[in-house]
């Protein structure tokens, strides 16, 4: 008996790939012959995978697939003969990318098809967050199917992992700064960050830097639409977009940020709050899709956006130390339930529910 996990594409440094290669971590050292297999690799974690077409499993076996979008080998895990689970990564909705990225846009439209109309194929769900639970409910799968396992967080590679000296001092001999890690796309709101930077530019400190950390495609047209905002900001010079990272670099700007503010209005998840969390930052966000329930109750959520309002809650999260250590010690219980132990209990449970044994 086995655990056989599929994704279209294991690349290097991406979140649902990173937790494909945690996920048989700890199948391994529950005991669980296990094997990940992929229609594309990168070199960089060849190791891990194999081809698809190398992929026959027996009926005994339990199939556990990643989906997060358009995926090319839909059809071929809906027909083999075994218990087949998906892992629910979530779609980001189309409507975010119309008008900007039609390419990204037909990617999401014809992924959120290929879920709505082929979930009934599968035996099970294992969604990463509530909301991504309901998300699939909401498409008529049967709430007894669908359960939540929750994104694996690797204290350990956070732990152990070097980070860019020279780069965190530089950081820390210049003004404090608020952090955002994320890709620039239209879902993650950064037009909503900067007016909420703007504001507090002007009517609270001008001595505070923002810096955006994640990829840019300069060509999108919504990176454009960025980048000529910012252009006409009087904070501009307070504001630096760092593009995509190493992880020792990424770890440095953790390292020194003062508070981390996420704006974004869809996330299946949102890994980089809880990697905030992890460093001591205290995070102000906006409470919508999964961000609530990856924040457990703790930071402080905002309802409506209003950049003032935003603006006010920064200067009191970045001046008052008593209202700093609250968030932060609220964030560290947060945390709890993702580590190792934690998620290994949960993760034991449910393959006891698919049957699965050592």
């Amino acid at each position: 008996m086995r655990v056989i996990q599929l994704i279209d594409a294991l690349d290097f440094g991406d979140g649902v790939s990173n937790e494909v290669i945690s996920i048989q971590s700890l199948l391994n050292d529950i005991g669980i012959k296990n094997q990940i297999y992929s229609k594309w690799w990168d070199k960089k974690v060849a190791n891990y995978t194999r081809g698809i077409e190398k992929c026959s499993p027996r009926g005994e076996d339990l199939v556990l697939y990643h989906f997060s979008g358009r995926s090319a080998i839909l059809e071929v895990v809906a027909g083999f003969p075994c218990k087949r689970i998906i892992r629910y990564h979530n779609v980001t909705p189309p409507e975010f990318f119309r008008g900007t990225n039609p390419q990204i846009f037909q990617a999401c439209k014809e992924g959120l098809r290929q879920i709505q109309e082929n979930f009934q194929r599968f035996d099970g769900f294992w969604a990463v967050s509530p909301f991504n639970a309901r998300d699939i409910i909401s498409y008529g799968a049967d709430p007894s199917e669908v359960d939540v396992f929750p994104n694996i967080l690797d204290f350990s590679q956070m732990e152990n992992q070097t980070y860019d000296k020279a780069l965190l001092k530089r950081l820390k001999s210049e003004d404090p700064y608020i952090l955002f890690v994320g890709r620039v796309a239209p879902n993650k709101c950064f037009e909503d960050i900067l007016a909420a930077f703007e504001n507090y530019y002007r009517y609270h400190d001008k001595n505070v830097k923002l810096y955006l950390v994640g990829n840019i495609e300069q060509s999108s047209d919504y990176a454009k639409k960025i980048l000529r905002k910012l252009e006409h900001m009087s904070a501009r010079s307070q504001v630096i977009f760092a593009g995509k990272v190493s992880d020792e670099e990424l770890y440095a700007y953790y390292r020194g940020a003062s508070a981390f503010l996420c704006m974004s209005e869809h996330e299946g998840f949102c890994r980089p709050l809880l990697e905030a969390q992890y460093f001591n930052i205290p995070i102000v966000a906006y409470s919508a899709s999964a961000v609530p329930d990856t924040m457990g109750g703790s930071g402080v959520l905002l309802y409506k956006k209003d950049p003032a309002l935003v603006a006010c809650l920064l200067d009191s999260v970045l001046h008052d130390e008593e209202l700093r250590d609250s968030i932060v010690e609220k964030q560290r219980e947060n945390l709890e339930q993702y580590r190792r132990a934690a998620v290994r209990a949960r993760l034991e449970a449910l393959l006891q529910k698919w049957g699965v044994k050592q």
